[in-house]
């Protein structure tokens, strides 16, 4: 996570990164339909990534 001047045009750009888990039965979703080969189709946990890049533009 950080943010600095761009040195080719002069913009300022900024990054993060995050991740975070859910239970989806939290959020009330909680269907689940096993497929043919058995096992189940969803996951009760979710994990979340992401990384964002942002360019202030002059």
């Amino acid at each position: 996570m950080g943010g600095d001047t761009d040195p080719f045009f002069g913009n300022v750009r900024a990054g993060f990164e995050g991740t975070g888990r859910l239970d989806r039965r939290e959020w009330g979703i909680t269907w689940n339909t096993p497929p043919d080969s058995g096992g189940l189709l969803v996951s009760d946990r979710i994990q979340l990534e992401s990384e964002l890049s942002l360019i202030e533009q002059g």
